[in-house]
């Protein structure tokens, strides 16, 4: 049961993630890529905000300059095949998502 809840747990942070890189993706404004943004435009508590914002930041998906996030050009290429796969909904687009990017691996 515990590691039913610790997966769960799990894939709701990869969707965060996920969600998170393509609001960044999504937007060039200043604005809207600013670290404070993600409580008020994405609706996140402060814990979450900062375990995905940790997340990318440790997979190397982001870099984050006066409190401006930018997309690496991991985390672009991450985001794209990831939209690849929500577009075509084909499996061979994801099966190796999370190996190829080394995600949960810090």
């Amino acid at each position: 049961m515990l590691s039913v809840m610790y997966r769960q747990k799990q894939q709701r942070t990869e969707v965060s993630l996920l969600t998170f890189l393509l609001h960044l993706n999504n937007h060039q404004e200043t604005k809207e890529r600013h670290i404070n943004h993600l409580r008020e435009h994405i609706n996140w508590q402060q814990v979450k905000a900062n375990t995905v914002v940790k997340l990318a930041l440790d997979n190397n998906m982001i870099t984050i300059t006066d409190n401006v996030i930018t997309l690496t050009q991991k985390g672009l290429s991450f985001t794209q095949t990831a939209l690849a796969y929500i577009i075509t909904n084909k499996d061979d687009k994801i099966e190796h998502l999370k190996d190829d990017f080394f995600l949960f691996r810090g």
